[in-house]
């Protein structure tokens, strides 16, 4: 597995995926309406999975506990404002997790869930942000764009 850095940690609300310059203007007014609709919130980090199952694994993930409700209702608020700029709508459910490292090739990883079953991170959430992603032969990188505060 390759684990992810602490700068690659994220909980991704919406992929837009490649858009032309001039739409940017956009996101961003999609991404601040967004922002003054919703209040700050704690959030729990707790317990693992993985995609696309424990035993055939190519990423492994943190699940979200308290204020998981909230991180789905801004999710649910960005995909509104996205819609209404006229992207494309989401057709995936979405499924809120911090995905904490990757592999190339499926593997089972049922140890490694089961040895972080007690973890639990509490973090206070203030903000939300819109990155931009650069690939590479090391993983992605990712470029702050613009930062949006929420309600306190």
């Amino acid at each position: 597995m390759r684990w992810l850095s602490q700068q690659q940690l994220h909980i991704t609300l919406r992929f837009i995926g490649s858009v032309p310059v001039d739409a940017v203007a956009g996101i961003r007014a999609a991404c601040a309406g967004a922002a003054l609709s919703c209040d700050g919130f704690e959030l729990e980090v707790c317990g693992a999975g993985a995609f696309a199952t424990a035993r055939r694994a190519s990423v492994l993930w943190l699940g979200l506990g308290s204020g998981a409700e909230p991180v789905c209702a801004l999710a649910a608020r960005v995909n509104a404002a996205f819609d209404s700029q006229g992207f494309a709508p989401e057709l995936r459910a979405f499924r809120p997790h911090l995905t904490i490292a990757r592999s190339k090739r499926p593997r089972s990883l049922l140890r490694t869930i089961e040895s972080l079953g007690s973890l639990c991170v509490r973090s206070r959430v203030g903000e939300f942000v819109l990155v931009r992603s650069h690939l590479g032969s090391q993983g992605a990188r990712y470029e702050v764009l613009e930062r949006f505060a929420l309600r306190a």
